[in-house]
């Protein structure tokens, strides 16, 4: 019986602390607490932009800022460097604004008789120009992601769980 406390608590002990320490990466932040470059360009790249949450993360390479929004009728998550830079944008977008190669392949796929849940268009720093998009797909009770080039060419398939 005590082997067996012991052991529980060790467990518990040992999830909370990572629990912990996966919370202690990123946390809530407000639009005052944003570096000035930060606050610069979520205003000037989308003005008028209704903030839902803003985060700030602690990467190996330094200190990231999420804006996650609505834009112009679309949810947007950007991730930003203290310097105001766009890292990363996501944008969550209709199935009809799609380019027609990616619409096509994915018509063709053998994941076409699933359902279409989201769409998201992802911009990186590295290739502004060349956005992936990203289809989660349900089949059943399966998930998927399904990663395009603006080309229509799959680059990537993977079954993902329900809450991603």
């Amino acid at each position: 019986m005590r082997m067996t406390l012991r052991i529980t608590f060790i467990v518990v002990s040992t999830l909370g602390g990572l629990s912990a320490a996966a919370s202690a990466k990123e946390t809530r932040t407000r639009m005052a607490n944003l570096p000035a470059p930060v606050r610069q360009t979520i205003q000037t790249q989308y003005p008028g932009a209704k903030i839902l949450g803003l985060t700030r993360e602690k990467e190996k390479s330094g200190v990231l800022y999420e804006a996650e929004m609505m834009f112009q009728g679309h949810r947007v998550d950007a991730l930003l460097e203290a310097n105001g830079s766009v890292r990363q944008e996501e944008t969550t977008i209709d199935r009809k604004e799609v380019p027609s190669a990616v619409d096509s392949a994915f018509s063709a796929s053998h994941r076409a008789r699933g359902t279409v849940e989201r769409i998201e268009r992802v911009k990186t720093a590295a290739q502004p120009n060349n956005p992936r998009y990203e289809m989660r797909v349900r089949e059943g009770r399966s998930h998927f992601e399904l990663v395009y080039t603006a080309e229509g060419r799959l680059e990537r398939e993977t079954k993902v769980s329900k809450e991603d």
